[in-house]
């Protein structure tokens, strides 16, 4: 087998930046203009010999929401922008969170009572579950099971009890419609891998 040397990386030559006449080195060979700015004037000019919309002019400058001073963007991909810093971003992200809670005092509450249920991890109906029946055990409810980490337990539906698909409601967790298994156990019962006789649930 013939030893072929290594091609040297032509695009690491200097190339002339066609919006602005400046030599630069490319990055990669299909890199045209020198820098973003470049690019973006590029892309305008090209939308007014098109004929169409032009979504930024950066020759013109705009007025910061916030602060009312002028300033201009060097990117078409910031046709957006209404603030000049991001200080005046988040000054106005407060005032508008603020106004949001003024007019709507219950808001952080019922975000509070959600979230509550999130820190915990793992599934917030059981979390309901167990503040609605503090006696629920924290183990596997079948005799033919050791698992006591209650943090895997599920609630499985007694026979006759089944949700068929309905939305996981509390009127569907009467204490007497379930029982708390492990998955396994929970698995063997959905299947009618085992009955819960079997199981030692009755």
């Amino acid at each position: 087998m013939s030893y072929k040397a290594p091609r040297l990386a032509h695009f690491k030559q200097a190339k002339a930046c066609p919006a602005c006449g400046n030599e630069f080195m490319p990055d990669n060979r299909a890199q045209v203009y020198c820098c973003l700015a470049c690019r973006s004037k590029a892309a305008v000019n090209r939308q007014k010999e098109r004929g169409g919309p032009v979504k930024l002019d950066m020759a013109s400058p705009r007025s910061c929401c916030e602060c009312g001073s002028l300033f201009s963007v060097d990117s078409i991909y910031a046709s957006r922008a209404k603030y000049c810093s991001d200080e005046c971003r988040v000054i106005a992200i407060r005032r508008d969170r603020k106004r949001f809670h003024d007019h709507n005092p219950s808001a952080q509450q019922l975000y509070n009572r959600a979230r509550s249920f999130k820190l915990g991890g793992g599934d917030t109906l059981k979390e309901r579950l167990y503040k609605r029946y503090p006696d629920l055990p924290k183990h596997c409810e079948s005799s033919c099971c050791s698992v006591d980490d209650w943090r895997i337990l599920e609630a499985a539906h007694r026979p006759g009890f089944e949700r068929d698909g309905a939305h996981r409601v509390m009127k569907y967790y009467e204490r007497h419609m379930f029982w708390m298994l492990c998955p396994n156990c929970h698995t063997y019962l959905d299947l009618k891998i085992k009955t819960p006789v079997e199981l030692g649930l009755v």
